[in-house]
């Protein structure tokens, strides 16, 4: 095998080339990188932000009619453009302050953006507005974030004095709580199946415990009471807590044994029923 030093065709750089005989010719590359590069169709060129070179068909430099090719990759041309068509830098900047696209205006403080009649109104009243706050505009112009036509109100407030729920009034009526009295309004086919009505669960659950008489089933007193059967933890905890047995049969040794109703045994224990197991395989 003969040997020379000599020139690399892509990256000039000298290297021993190499030839194995005669019919063959002299390695023109110095390594497989360099051979691969240089056997590329398309064009090289140099990233504008890392200034590394960068290869891309001809094809997608002049695709869409725009000069194409300009970044080696996405993240290059993000980092370029962050650099240097941040904010003001932008020819599409607007003073950091838009229209968005449900009517209110954004204005940007720091990094973030923020709703410009909120900071009109923490601005008017020197503190941060809470998020149980909000603003509203008088006149229902969402862009006319003057302090004049600002007013700050609860949620409560807010829904119920200016964006009142459209109720059909005929299918509500006004009802007395029988626990508490107050008046309030329920839907009419609901007082229709529920003739008591109560204002909440609360009020329901006293009114039962005042107005429901019942017998203790441990003593056999009367006391008022919803939904109990004892009067007291006394006599509770005083019943036995032994339920209703059932006698069977079992099946392997004929013993009589006891288990609760819902249960329906063949044997009376695990060595009754590992002796049938291996006797009937």
């Amino acid at each position: 095998m003969q040997s020379r030093i000599d020139k690399c065709v892509w990256c000039k750089a000298e290297f021993i080339s190499k030839k194995a005989s005669r019919n063959l010719d002299w390695t023109r590359h110095c390594s497989r990188k360099c051979m691969g590069e240089s056997q590329r169709r398309g064009e090289f060129r140099t990233c504008k932000y890392c200034q590394c070179k960068f290869c891309r068909a001809k094809s997608y430099l002049t695709k869409n009619g725009k000069e194409q090719g300009i970044y080696c990759s996405i993240g290059c041309k993000a980092k370029w453009q962050y650099e240097n068509l941040h904010l003001e830098n932008n020819p599409s900047w607007k003073g950091g302050r838009f229209l968005r696209s449900d009517g209110y205006v954004a204005v940007r403080v720091g990094e973030n953006y923020e709703l410009e009649h909120r900071m009109v109104m923490s601005n008017h009243i020197g503190r941060p507005l809470r998020s149980d706050e909000h603003v509203h505009h008088l006149n229902e112009i969402k862009d006319d974030n003057r302090i004049e036509n600002l007013e700050l109100v609860g949620i409560g407030e807010h829904i119920s004095k200016y964006h009142p729920s459209q109720r059909q009034l005929d299918k509500w009526m006004d009802c007395n709580c029988l626990n508490c009295g107050i008046i309030f309004q329920r839907k009419v086919n609901e007082v229709n199946n529920h003739p008591k009505t109560f204002c909440s669960r609360a009020c329901f659950k006293t009114y039962g415990y005042k107005n429901t008489n019942r017998t203790c089933v441990g003593c056999g007193r009367e006391f008022n009471g919803y939904n109990r059967k004892y009067c007291s933890k006394q006599c509770y905890h005083k019943q036995p807590k032994e339920g209703i047995k059932v006698t069977h049969t079992c099946q392997r040794c004929g013993n009589s044994f006891e288990s609760i109703p819902c249960r329906k045994p063949k044997y009376c224990g695990r060595n009754c029923m590992a002796k049938s197991y291996v006797k009937n395989k």
